[in-house]
């Protein structure tokens, strides 16, 4: 996303869940989601 468009993340949000559903419990749809999509604190940290 080159702009932030608050919009266009909920419409791209929207797809990529309803794509991952149905699941049968919402940790299994935020599973299939997560592989889609980088998290705030999905890195590595290293204090050295």
């Amino acid at each position: 996303m080159k702009t932030w468009s608050p919009e266009a993340f909920e419409a791209a949000l929207e797809r990529l869940v309803t794509a991952m559903s149905p699941g049968p419990d919402w940790q299994t749809v935020a599973n299939r989601v997560g592989r889609h999509l980088p998290w705030e604190y999905d890195y590595k940290y290293d204090r050295a």
